[in-house]
């Protein structure tokens, strides 16, 4: 059985995972005995694009789940976001002077 190591937090019903063993024979009596407990298996994460996943236990139940939150973007990533952001606001720009240029025909 994997034996998961979790945060120290308080709250019970969600604690943070922060390593999995799957040879939990080959650590020592100390490393098995502090914020660690065996569970029958370990889920495997979604792959969604752009999150990444975080494994948590309710130390009540056993039961495991994951939770997902953005990550971060690569630096390619960011300038093509905003390369999009400016000419769609370019666009915008664009479209307002042909109003104004609209407007002032009709005065």
């Amino acid at each position: 059985m994997p034996l998961i190591h979790y945060d120290s937090a308080e709250d019970i019903s969600k604690t943070r995972v922060v390593t999995i063993h799957y040879r939990p024979d080959l650590l020592s009596e100390g490393e098995r005995a502090e914020f660690s407990k065996e569970v029958p298996f370990v889920p495997e994460p979604e792959d969604k694009e752009g999150k990444y996943a975080v494994l948590y236990i309710n130390r009540e139940t056993n039961e495991l789940w994951y939770e997902y939150y953005d990550a971060p973007l690569s630096e390619q990533e960011r300038m093509e976001l905003l390369e999009r952001k400016l000419a769609q606001k370019t666009t915008e720009v664009e479209d307002l002077y042909l109003l104004m240029a609209d407007f002032i025909a009709k005065v």
